[in-house]
This record gives structure tokens, C-alpha cells and sequence, in this order.
């Protein structure tokens, strides 16, 4: 089986394709929750991020791409996050942010809490339920 692999693995080196990157872990993150105003209004939407990480693991740089609201808060939570300390630096990284609001039974009134579901080494999805306006009847 090694013989079959070797030529395989020269071939794809021939052909320009490299192994893919690894992906720095995170050694502190920082959960993000759903923009209050951006919740109320139910955007929603995918989010790019593309961080730069320092030679300490910080992120140095970071840019998103995608619905604009949601791209500055998807940016400046990755700004919180730590890394471990990159092999060369600076290292670049993209991440992949989802906000996401679900249906539900339409019961109770105000603004749900919404929770961040992390799934390592790039993807964050943030989750909400939509938000219920209960106006008071004045007699």
C-alpha cells in the first residue's frame, strides 16, 4: 500500500496542490451572543472572518465579509480570542460564523438568549429564537 501511496503523493505535489493548512487551536475563546439590535431586527446570515495571528497567538488583523453588522461583531469576537502559538508567523486563519435565528410555538414575550455553538477549529454558529413583542393593552 505504501508503493501506491508515494507516486500519489508526487503526483499531487507535480500538479501545485499542497496538504491542506493546519488550524491554530484556540487556548481562550470568548462565546458570542446575538447583537441585541441585530436579533430584534431577525438578520441573519454567514459571516467570514479572516484573522492574522501574532507570534503570541493574539489576532493582530482581522476582516469580515458578509452581511456588514454581522461581520464587524463576528470580527471584533475573534478579536478576544487566543491561540496557540503559531510554527511562523504572522499566520493567517479564516473562520466561519453563522447566525442563525429558529422558529419556535411563538410562546412568551421580550428576547430569547441565544447561544454560541463552537465547533472547532473554524466554525461558530450563534443561534436565537425570534423575538416576541407583547404589547400591554391600557385601559
Amino acid at each position: 500500500m505504501a508503493k501506491l501511496y508515494a507516486p500519489l503523493v508526487a503526483a499531487i505535489g507535480l500538479l501545485g496542490c499542497s496538504a491542506p493548512k493546519k488550524m491554530l487551536k484556540p487556548v481562550h475563546i470568548v462565546a458570542p451572543s446575538y447583537p441585541r439590535e441585530l436579533h430584534v431586527q431577525s438578520i441573519t446570515g454567514e459571516v467570514r472572518v479572516t484573522a492574522t495571528i501574532d507570534a503570541y497567538g493574539n489576532v493582530s488583523e482581522a476582516h469580515g465579509s458578509g452581511e456588514p453588522n454581522l461581520a464587524w461583531y463576528a470580527t471584533e469576537n475573534l478579536r478576544l480570542w487566543r491561540f496557540e502559538r503559531p510554527p511562523h508567523f504572522p499566520l493567517e486563519q479564516t473562520f466561519h460564523y453563522e447566525f442563525q435565528i429558529q422558529p419556535d410555538n411563538g410562546l412568551g414575550c421580550g428576547i430569547p438568549p441565544s447561544r454560541a455553538i463552537i465547533d472547532l477549529p473554524d466554525r461558530v454558529t450563534v443561534v436565537a429564537k425570534p423575538v416576541h413583542i407583547c404589547d400591554q393593552i391600557v385601559h
